[in-house]
């Protein structure tokens, strides 16, 4: 079990990712207290990490046959701010120190193209250091074509590409980003939970039925394990090996799609599988942000502690 004082230290590193690189941060931090079997985990996160950079390091637009590095193309997106805990004192302190760097335009009701010297960028609100810190639940709402996923995938790369020191990528981020709290990233496309609390293989023909003892189990923790696996394609993982990888972490949690979810009844049990789960792992983790995309009609009553809207500038 990991001290109090060791995980004060792990999110000091985690947040200050200026005094290290990428690889500093899986040989001094992620894998420092974990000495069994350390190779052997090491290799399949990176391998995750690397697979799931490696799909999500193109933007395609299905409707056009056109794709493009995202990195290359990315803009940001207008953010604000919709509804939130208001009970929640902790949150609301940290709204109002955000308010005061944002200028106030948090709260904005209508965003037009003549805000553009004023409005909140999406990805720079979300990987914010005070938003990382003090904003556990994030809901991002957004019509058809708002941006959602592409803010999802392009925040979680951009944990990605400095974890695994892709330079030519972290040369094209803002100097704000670029020296922002890094998390392990895991960004999860929730119709393959959905399947997954309905006892479906959603990486069916990936893992051979021999590596899938978990299969059947329908926790959270099980379903990460699951698709560590099936990513990394490195099948010697266990549960134990991914709590001792989460006590060494600060994580992100991007669910993306919610409205994707066919039926009620399965967008029901998809969050009591999310929420469970992430009780159990707030246990040992020091430090866990978790991110939501949905479209507004099917977002009520979601996790979340605040919850924003996406915008494009028309």
């Amino acid at each position: 079990m990991i001290s109090h004082d060791s995980w004060k230290r792990i999110l000091f590193l985690w947040s200050y990712p200026q005094i290290i690189n990428g690889h500093d941060v899986f040989n001094s931090i992620l894998f420092d207290h974990i000495h069994e079997n350390k190779e052997r985990r090491e290799s399949v996160i990176r391998a995750y990490l690397a697979d799931q950079y490696s799909s999500d390091n193109e933007v395609k637009f299905k409707q056009i046959d056109l794709q493009n590095r995202l990195f290359d193309l990315f803009t940001d997106v207008p953010i604000r701010l919709k509804k939130w805990n208001s009970k929640d004192k902790r949150l609301r302190s940290a709204l109002h120190q955000l308010d005061n760097h944002f200028r106030n335009t948090l709260r904005t009701e209508h965003i037009t193209p003549e805000d553009d010297e004023t409005w909140v960028g999406a990805a720079s609100f979300l990987l914010h250091p005070l938003v990382q810190d003090r904003i556990g639940r994030i809901l991002l709402e957004g019509g058809p074509g708002q941006g959602k996923s592409t803010i999802a995938q392009y925040v979680s790369q951009v944990h990605r590409a400095r974890l695994l020191n892709r330079d030519g990528d972290i040369a094209l981020l803002p100097s704000s980003l670029r020296e922002a709290p890094i998390r392990l990233p895991f960004k999860v496309d929730l119709r393959h939970i959905a399947a997954w609390v309905e006892q479906r293989n959603p990486y069916e023909g990936i893992i051979d039925p021999r590596h899938s003892s978990i299969y059947g189990e329908t926790r959270l923790r099980h379903f990460l394990l699951h698709m560590l696996l099936s990513h990394s394609h490195v099948f010697d993982l266990n549960s134990s090996d991914l709590l001792a990888i989460f006590r060494s972490s600060a994580v992100l949690f991007v669910f993306d799609g919610f409205d994707e979810i066919a039926t009620a009844p399965a967008r029901r049990e998809v969050i009591e599988c999310i929420n469970k789960g992430l009780t159990r792992l707030n246990e040992n983790c020091p430090s866990i942000q978790v991110i939501v995309t949905s479209r507004p009609p099917y977002s009520l009553n979601l996790l979340g502690s605040a919850r924003m809207h996406s915008h494009t500038l028309n």
